[in-house]
């Protein structure tokens, strides 16, 4: 089955190229003085700074945007596991959490911008054309997402090195990364168990003790 997450190549799409301006012309340099010189090596500076600035704040609305997704499909999922005839209720919970998971990762790079006096730039959500999904094919499409989730993460916290912006790349770290990665393991060991458990009654009883760990959260 081909993946569903067909709208995270919105992130190739809108990438961004770092434009670099001429180079200052050497054959003649005696005819510029040391002050013009000067000046065109600190207006090549600041534009390469603002361009930078630009490219981060690019990659946070793509980041943005692929949270918002990612929360829209977890939750079509997370319906289509709770329907009557399908009753997986461990992986509709899952999948809630994921959701909620992602939507709130979604607001709190938005509030970050708006603290900085950013605009948001929000994207059209494609509809999900997959309606149906057996556990092993939605486990998969999962861990796909997150390791493409990860990657923008990590294009972006080099984005804010780049700027020396200590603070963004700190809240990434803090607040994304490092629970991203966490995220991905544990949805790997889930991956592993339910290969190990295979289908009929295997099936049922990994459902059920993904339904028992919820239960004790509540």
């Amino acid at each position: 089955m081909n993946s569903f997450w067909t709208n995270t190549n919105y992130l190739n799409n809108n990438s961004t190229k770092t434009k670099t301006n001429k180079d200052v012309n050497m054959l003649n340099t005696n005819s510029y003085s040391n002050n013009t010189y000067s000046n065109n090596n600190n207006n090549n500076n600041n534009n390469t700074y603002s361009n930078n600035v630009r490219i981060c704040d690019n990659l946070i609305n793509d980041q943005i945007n692929m949270f918002l997704y990612g929360s829209y499909a977890y939750l079509v999922m997370s319906t289509y596991f709770s329907q009557n005839e399908i009753s997986m209720m461990g992986l509709s919970k899952l999948f809630k959490e994921l959701s909620e998971n992602k939507r709130t990762l979604s607001h709190e790079l938005i509030e970050y911008q708006q603290k900085h006096n950013k605009k948001i730039k929000f994207t059209k959500i494609d509809t999900i054309n997959t309606n149906s999904w057996s556990a092993h094919s939605a486990f998969k499409n999962t861990i796909d997402f997150e390791m493409s989730i990860n990657t923008s993460l990590q294009k972006l916290y080099n984005s804010s090195n780049k700027l020396n912006n200590h603070n963004l790349s700190n809240f990434l770290q803090t607040s994304m990364i490092n629970s991203q990665l966490d995220l991905i393991r544990q949805l790997n060991i889930l991956s592993t168990q339910l290969k190990l458990c295979g289908q009929g009654s295997g099936l049922y009883f990994f459902d059920q003790n993904l339904l028992k760990k919820y239960n004790k959260q509540v």
